[in-house]
């Protein structure tokens, strides 16, 4: 990679569990070695090729999505556009938050040459008013030869993940992609989410184009939902100090396969309720501990359970949302900041009444 290159990506390598969706992988970015260390801002294109995979077909071409983004800090612009170097001048979305500014102009296309007759190669210019930036350009040059990789990306075990144990550890398994000639560089992003159950999350992953597979946590399924995996293969050019106060500007070529499964219900060790974290002897029950131990319900191995590891901030003591909800399978997933007075005020009011 050349000094002038920076890679510009989703949160890199990092378990979400329960985060929010954000555009679907365009969160904020992660920054490469040759990235300035705090860009106030970057803008981007992608061109996108989107396949269906099902248990029984394997990836179907669905349609192809040309996208153009701007993100930097709050306030920073109020207006934003883009021109295209095939005519007109296109309003972009913009949307406010706590502490980013955004816009977004999504256009899907049923054929190749309708997206590329319309997103030609040449120069975008984008164009900002209204914020603490002023009225600035930027310009980003999409070049002739269009870079996607030939390979197709595979959900290579889907049949196996229909089904699938959520207390133990499962692969998401792909089949990876060379490097593109002329990217300089190429990724793999893998989200898996449980829409029917929760809108939020479960992981948010980059990882190298040659990765095959990641690795699903056990209890991080939800046990009887449907869930969907996206897999990210993307070829990609980015340049630094391109305008806009010096952001970075990116141009991407994307093919993405959506696929579905749904989980297995919990193993047949099941907890009674969120209190039933432990069987008798207080050896943790599975995901954190193993299968095969005698759990008779809410019993003294629990309390001990509970209280050996609680003031330690102990997995097993994590049973409710940061409101004192129970976590599923008992409840539905909210805010969770892992084990707190939520989780202690739940065990006791729920303990004494056993199962």
């Amino acid at each position: 990679m050349g000094a002038s290159v920076c890679v510009m990506s989703p949160v890199r390598g990092r378990l979400i569990r329960g985060g929010p969706s954000f555009l679907a992988l365009a969160a904020l970015p992660v920054v490469g070695s040759a990235c300035p260390l705090m860009a106030s801002s970057f803008y981007d294109v992608f061109l996108t090729i989107n396949y269906q995979q099902t248990l029984t077909q394997p990836p179907q071409l669905v349609n192809y999505f040309a996208s153009a983004r701007w993100f930097a800090e709050q306030d920073q612009a109020e207006f934003v556009s883009v021109t295209l170097p095939s005519g007109g001048n296109f309003p972009m979305s913009v949307q406010i938050g706590s502490d980013v500014t955004w816009a977004y102009l999504p256009f899907p296309y049923p054929t190749q040459t309708a997206m590329t007759d319309v997103w030609t190669p040449g120069d975008y210019v984008f164009s900002i008013s209204g914020g603490t930036l002023g009225t600035q350009t930027g310009t980003l040059n999409v070049g002739t030869v269009p870079l996607w990789t030939p390979t197709v990306p595979e959900v290579t075990n889907l049949l196996a993940l229909e089904g699938a144990n959520p207390g133990v550890e499962n692969l998401i398994e792909f089949t990876g992609f060379p490097d593109t000639p002329g990217a300089d560089f190429n990724l793999t992003f893998v989200t898996l989410s449980a829409p029917s159950s929760t809108s939020q999350l479960i992981l948010n992953l980059a990882i190298s184009n040659t990765d095959t597979s990641v690795t699903i946590p056990a209890g991080f399924l939800v046990p009887g939902a449907n869930h969907e995996i996206l897999v990210y293969y993307s070829s990609r050019k980015s340049i630094v100090n391109a305008g806009l106060a010096g952001a970075t500007a990116t141009v991407g070529w994307d093919r993405v396969v959506r696929a579905t499964f749904t989980a297995g219900e919990e193993p047949s060790q099941a907890r009674c309720n969120p209190a039933d974290i432990a069987y008798d002897d207080g050896a943790p029950l599975p995901p954190i501990g193993v299968p095969g131990g005698v759990n008779n319900g809410v019993t003294e191995g629990d309390y001990n359970a509970f209280f050996s590891t609680f003031f330690d901030a102990g997995a097993i003591c994590d049973i409710a949302n940061d409101d004192g909800s129970p976590l599923p399978p008992f409840g539905d997933l909210t805010t969770n900041n892992g084990t707190t007075e939520a989780d202690y005020n739940l065990f006791f009011a729920i303990y004494f009444d056993g199962c």
